[in-house]
């Protein structure tokens, strides 16, 4: 059993618990649940999940104090690194280009001050080295001093260090860095895939490869350790290339931070709460279905979900098995990117289902990277070179 067939609706919770704890009862197991943060009892998971008794250890990660009191659980703290730890790790990513990753004289003191400042976080310690590599100038790192310094006394230092490296980023690479927020936490994402994205979205303009362009912003992102990279061998001569791509989970709560601000890009998950303010450009819908609410809010001339304002619509897996009004995308006509993560079903007519039909999608004439789960060449090509062919702006159709 594969999770996403839970997820899609292939298998059904009560067949999921049944193959779980068929899988489980014969042997002792260890259950991992990365990242939570709804408070449960620990009779209540072992029940939901249907684990046999007694045959399960349960290890959870949580930043949440509550978390741990409700599930009655043995609290691990977390270490802090130690000062020579800390110092190291800042070498390494601040004096990579140096002699055994040692400060310049000129240097020391002041970078000692620096490392400091990161309190022995290891994140914090990684994105404010890399923030000043290469740099030799004694300005640059006072300067840095007096910001971080600045952030000792706020509620949330460590987010608010994150948030001095997002500053620090030059213009073009920021939408970027916030456009991570749509996607789901611990997603590895393809990096080719994701550049398509920033071009389709207007991220990367002006002369020259687009996709290079865009593979110099990963590699920047990742040299300042603001994103996780994998590489993996390619070819036949053992060249290594980026496959993957990913965020910590702070670093994602800060980019989701930003474009909530921005009211750039909402996610709609367990609620529909309506934003107050400026309108929203990207949508992510990633509940079971599109409840009349949000159909509404979308195709409604104005407020804050305007289609006529929208710019990116993402549509989890989950519609795989429900039914989206044709409606959905009429006087979507600023759309660039629509996303499906499983072939999308359109209902044309009331009390009719049927697959896709991509006639509905010809009037987005903006339309830059479509992704609908299209399984066959030979549908792909006939769609590419037939019905979309109006759409002169398409880049990346899948």
């Amino acid at each position: 059993m594969k999770i996403d067939e839970v997820v899609n609706g292939r298998v059904s919770e009560l067949q999921a618990k049944q193959l779980i704890y068929g899988r489980l009862e014969s042997t002792r197991s260890l259950i991992v649940l990365d990242d939570v943060w709804r408070a449960s009892r620990e009779d209540d998971l072992i029940s939901t999940l249907g684990l046999p008794i007694g045959n399960c250890k349960i290890v959870v990660t949580t930043r949440s104090r509550d978390v741990c009191r409700n599930m009655n659980a043995h609290v691990y703290d977390m270490k802090h690194l130690s000062k020579e730890e800390s110092w190291e790790l800042f070498c390494a990513f601040a004096f990579s280009d140096c002699d055994q990753n040692l400060p310049p004289h000129h240097l020391e003191q002041i970078a000692f001050q620096i490392e400091e400042e990161c309190k022995r976080l290891s994140l914090a310690v990684k994105t404010v080295a890399a923030s000043l590599t290469g740099k030799t100038l004694s300005r640059d790192w006072e300067s840095k001093l007096r910001e971080l310094k600045e952030l000792s006394n706020t509620d949330d230092p460590i987010m608010e260090i994150l948030k001095l490296s997002y500053d620090s980023l030059p213009a073009p690479l920021r939408p970027c860095f916030a456009y991570f927020s749509f996607f789901p936490e611990d997603e590895r994402i393809d990096p080719l895939y994701l550049i398509y994205l920033w071009i389709a979205e207007g991220f990367i303009e002006g002369g020259g490869d687009h996709v290079e362009i865009g593979w110099s912003y990963i590699n920047q992102l990742a040299n300042l350790c603001l994103v996780e990279t994998q590489e993996e061998v390619v070819d036949f001569f053992f060249v290594k290339s980026i496959t993957t791509c990913k965020m910590h989970d702070l670093l994602l709560d800060l980019a989701i931070s930003i474009s909530k601000e921005g009211q750039s890009a909402f996610s709609v998950d367990e609620a529909f709460n309506k934003v107050e303010g400026s309108y929203c450009r990207r949508i992510l819908l990633g509940k079971k279905s599109i409840h009349d609410e949000v159909i509404l809010c979308l195709t409604s001339s104005s407020g804050a979900y305007s289609a006529s304002r929208l710019r990116t619509l993402s549509l989890s897996s989950n519609y795989l098995i429900e039914n989206i009004p044709a409606k959905l995308f009429t006087g979507m006509r600023a759309l660039r990117v629509l996303r499906s993560l499983g072939p999308l079903i359109l209902s044309r007519d009331e009390g009719s289902e049927e697959l896709l039909k991509v006639e509905h999608l010809v009037n987005l004439i903006n339309l830059r990277e479509l992704r609908i789960g299209v399984k066959h060449v030979e549908d792909l090509k006939r769609i590419e070179e037939g019905i979309l062919a109006p759409l002169v702006n398409m880049r990346l159709l899948s």
